[in-house]
């Protein structure tokens, strides 16, 4: 059973994916990211 993540936890993720992103720049994914973020990543 997976515990759910904290809030540093999950901001420390993200600007990890972040700074990936900026190497490769995708509005769409950035986007997406972003849903991600706010409602929390699907089937996790």
């Amino acid at each position: 059973m997976k515990r759910t993540p904290t809030a540093e936890e999950r901001e420390r993720e993200a600007k990890i994916l972040l700074n990936k992103i900026k190497a490769k720049p995708s509005l769409l994914f950035m986007g997406k990211l972003a849903v991600w973020e706010y409602h929390g990543l699907p089937g996790v």
